[in-house]
């Protein structure tokens, strides 16, 4: 997807910062970068997103994720202000975002560029 170029470009700069590091989290970017499906895009954004929260829970709250849902974990870090507002609001924005991929519908792939790049500040922090 054109329109993914320099953001595709960052992930795999940002993949290969992680090789061997983060093996759940490679997984799911190796599979971000491969496809040219928007839909199949925000799937596995969303499960990039997953796994940075279950890092999250277990780093910053203490405590295994488990079942809990995507939402509630970030109302709470939000809360407890454990991760940047601006990075809360990108976790929000893709959490809604990820349902146009679940439950294809008409969307602009611009809305989930900020997104990317918050979540890839964020890893780099």
């Amino acid at each position: 997807m054109k329109i993914w170029s320099a953001e595709i470009r960052e992930l795999e700069t940002l993949f290969t910062s992680l090789r061997g590091r983060f093996p759940e989290m490679e997984k799911e970017l190796e599979q971000l970068i491969k496809f040219d499906d928007a839909n199949v895009v925000l799937l596995y954004s969303r499960r990039c997103l997953e796994v940075i929260i279950t890092d999250l829970c277990e780093c910053e709250l203490k405590r295994p994720r488990k079942t809990e849902p995507l939402k509630g974990i970030i109302d709470k870090l939000n809360r407890e202000e454990k991760v940047p507002s601006h990075i809360i609001t990108s976790m929000q924005n893709l959490n809604s975002l990820s349902t146009y991929g679940a439950h294809p519908k008409e969307f602009d792939p611009e809305q989930v560029k900020p997104v990317l790049k918050n979540l890839k500040n964020l890893n780099n922090s």
